[in-house]
Parts: C-alpha cells; sequence; structure tokens
C-alpha cells in the first residue's frame, strides 16, 4: 500500500455553462457537507497510470482512509514511550545558551507557528534549538488528534466522483435538491416549436465543490520522520543522538489481526475488518483474512461514482452478478496484453453502492440487530476483484504485476493459458 500525496487539487476548467474545455476525466474524493477534498492519489509523473478508481486500486494506492475515518481513539497508540524530547534534548548540550525571541514566545504562539508550517520547515524550525525541538515534539505528539479534529470525515457523507459525470447517485439529490437534474425550454426552432434544453446541473454542482471546498491536508506523522532524515545531517548533531530524537515521533499503530468495523452510518451496514500492517509499512485494517483488500480499496469500490448516465448506484443483488476478468481472460492476457480489461470490466466501481453515505471505522462490539453485516458479500465478491485488478497490473505492466500475482499464486488461483476463439 503505497501512499502518493496530494499535492495539488485539481481545479477544472470550465465554461459559463459548467462544461468540460478539457475532456479529461479526474476523480475527486469529496466531503461535500464538510467543505472537503483530496484528488485521488496516483504514481508520480507515470503517465501510464492515470487518476481513475481501477487505477488507484491496482497500484495498491492509499488515501489514509483509516486515519479518515477512525472512530475509536481509544484503540490507537499515537504516542511514543519516551517523555517527549527530553532524553534527546537533554543530551544534545551541556550548555544552556541564551533563548531567543522567537523561543521567548508563550507556549501557545509558539503552537500557532508550527502549525502553520508544512512538514519540512516544521522539522528545520524544530533543529534550529533544544527548546525548538522539544515544543516541536511535544506539538508533534498531539498533531494526529489535532488533525483529527479539523479534518476527520467520520460520520460526513463522502464520494469518489468522475468529472464528467450527467447524473448523481440519489444520496447526494437528497442532500442537495438543487443538483437535480431539469428540463428547461430552448428558443423556438422554425417550426415555432420549442427544444428541450436539460441543464448539466451535476456537473455544475461538481464543479462548484471542487472550486469551494478545502483541500484536506495529510496528516503529517511519517512526513516528520522523512524531513528529520532531510535536515539531520546539516544540523551539526552528534550521529549517536539521531536514533534517539527520531524515536521521539509519534507513531501511529493498531494491534495486528485486532477486529474492526467499517460502519455505513446511513444505511445501518457494516463490513467485518481486521488490523493490518501492509508491506509498505502502513497502519490499516483490510477485509478480514484478505490483506490485499485495504480499507482504500474496498471503499473505492464503494463510493466511486461516474455519473455517466448509463447506471444507477448498484444494488448488492446486482454486485452478486459481478464477473471481472475470468481464468481463462487472465491467460488471454498473459498471452497477449491488449486483451487486458476495459473500463467496463469494472462496471461496479463506476457506481458504487456506497456513494454519498457517511462512514466510520470502530473496534469490534456487539452491533444491534438493525445492523447488516455486508462481509460475506465482500467474501463472494473477492476473489473475481483480485483476479480483475491481476488482469489490469498485466495489461500495464509494471511492479504492479508482480505484487497482484503474488497475492494470485498465494490465494490457489491458476492462470488458465488456453487460448480463447474470440
Amino acid at each position: 500500500m503505497r501512499r502518493a500525496r496530494d499535492e495539488d487539487t485539481y481545479v477544472p476548467p470550465t465554461s459559463t455553462d459548467g462544461s468540460y474545455t478539457k475532456q479529461v476525466e479526474r476523480w475527486t474524493l469529496l466531503a461535500p457537507k464538510k467543505g472537503q477534498q483530496m484528488k485521488l492519489p496516483s504514481l508520480e509523473n507515470d503517465s501510464l497510470w492515470d487518476l481513475k478508481p481501477s487505477y488507484f486500486c491496482t497500484l495498491y494506492l492509499s488515501f489514509d482512509a483509516f486515519k479518515l475515518l477512525c472512530n475509536s481513539i481509544g484503540s490507537l497508540k499515537t504516542n511514543p514511550g519516551l517523555e517527549p524530547g527530553r532524553d534527546s534534548t537533554q543530551r544534545l548540550s551541556q550548555q544552556t545558551p541564551a533563548l531567543t525571541r522567537l523561543e521567548k514566545l508563550p507556549p501557545e504562539l509558539l503552537s500557532i507557528v508550527f502549525a502553520l508550517l508544512d512538514p519540512d520547515s516544521f522539522i528545520a524550525l524544530g533543529l534550529c534549538s533544544q527548546s525548538l525541538w522539544a515544543h516541536a515534539i511535544t506539538w508533534a505528539q498531539n498533531g494526529y488528534l489535532q488533525w483529527r479534529n479539523a479534518y476527520s470525515w467520520a460520520g460526513t457523507p463522502m464520494i469518489c466522483v468522475g468529472s464528467k459525470l450527467k447524473v448523481l447517485p440519489s444520496s447526494i439529490y437528497a442532500m442537495f435538491p438543487e443538483t437535480i437534474p431539469d428540463t428547461t425550454p430552448e428558443s423556438p426552432d422554425s417550426r415555432g416549436q420549442q427544444e428541450p434544453r436539460t441543464e448539466n446541473r451535476p456537473r455544475i454542482w461538481h464543479n462548484e465543490m471542487i472550486k469551494r471546498c478545502v483541500k484536506r491536508p495529510d496528516p503529517y506523522d511519517d512526513r516528520y520522520r522523512d524531513g528529520f532524515w532531510k535536515h539531520i545531517r546539516s544540523a551539526g548533531i552528534p550521529d549517536k543522538l539521531h536514533e534517539t530524537m527520531v524515536t521521539s515521533f509519534p507513531t501511529f499503530s493498531i494491534e495486528p489481526e485486532s477486529r474492526w468495523y467499517l460502519r455505513n452510518l446511513t444505511q445501518k451496514e457494516y463490513i467485518r475488518m481486521e488490523g493490518t500492517i501492509t508491506t509498505d509499512e502502513e497502519v490499516t485494517v483490510s477485509l478480514v483474512g484478505n490483506h490485499w483488500l485495504t480499507l482504500d480499496i474496498l471503499l473505492v469500490w464503494l463510493i466511486s461514482w461516474r455519473g455517466d448516465g448509463r447506471q444507477d448506484t448498484c444494488s448488492w443483488e446486482q454486485l452478486q452478478e459481478f464477473v471481472g476478468v475470468t481464468d481463462s481472460g487472465l491467460g488471454d492476457i498473459m498471452i497477449d496484453p491488449t486483451y487486458g480489461p476495459l473500463d467496463h470490466i469494472f462496471w461496479p466501481i463506476w457506481a458504487g453502492p456506497w456513494a454519498g453515505h457517511s462512514f466510520d471505522v470502530v473496534t469490534e462490539y456487539k452491533m444491534d440487530v438493525e445492523w447488516v453485516d455486508r462481509t460475506s458479500m465482500i467474501e463472494l465478491l473477492c476473489p473475481k476483484l483480485l483476479r480483475t485488478l491481476y488482469g489490469l497490473a498485466m495489461a500495464e505492466a509494471g511492479e504492479a504485476r508482480e505484487y497482484w500475482g503474488e497475492i494470485f499464486e498465494k490465494s490457489g488461483g491458476v492462470v488458465d493459458l488456453e487460448v480463447i476463439e474470440h
């Protein structure tokens, strides 16, 4: 699971009627009621992969879904065992130099200064003195909770939406009635009859949301360490203290295989998950017994919405009909990658059954009878999803092919190399 950061928010060029001047489909994660957004991550500087949900999943990327939706804070471990910066700052120097004007600021003002800095500048400032380092570590150890208070999406509607939409799911229409498409009269034609003209209200709403919603900043826990190793070599601090100093940073962890629920608060449905550490050492949850189906990948399958007018949100009954790439199809792709799956093979991902709903992730507890367990449905879909993602990875080549190939093999899958007549 790789986290490609959302450095820039996509702002689509539009004309006065809300139509696009460019025909590139872009995908954005929106929390419209909270007024926040983030671009669906992709690999940097890789022209072979665009921002579509199918590629996001095939590249096993992450948008920090667990940190975004976790609602059981008591089950998280966010602080290290060290008292904030105590050991490292006490050993940096035997002398205490005179404080600068910045260091003499009250802690409340220093907190404001650190809060305004990006992680790289945050670390650079903290390494300027012992007192600033101690304050930086103290602030960083509370950083996730501060970030969560401002940017958590737990309990607020969210959707992964494409930029070419013509219609929206019913959940968005219910929240924003002004987005319901309307037919308005056009000017009379030569026969005196008026031609109906449909105003693309869903796309206008999308464009306005992209402009109005603020970019959700990334949680900084990993970036603190990146900034530390970038600046520590030029900070004049003895090498023997570097490892001690970096252990002062907060960690974000849960117990592996601990039990969790992904809850759909709108529909009162849930999916059983378990704590896992990905191959890139990201802490998250995944479908029980299927570590590759992380919260990020599962959610993208369930909340994405293309809205091209050809489908409504998929029901759970419709999802049972999903086939995806078959074993023989994988054989075709292995022999000739041009047989790779096209968009229509991924049809459930374009009309997610949970698009526009509200979610959270909580530790396992006894659910009330009105809640519906959808875990078995996802377990039935798992082999189909796996083959389809592996098929796209083979067609596009790259390291994703090896990643999914290993998972497919461990799952007991066998590629059928018998060529099928088409």
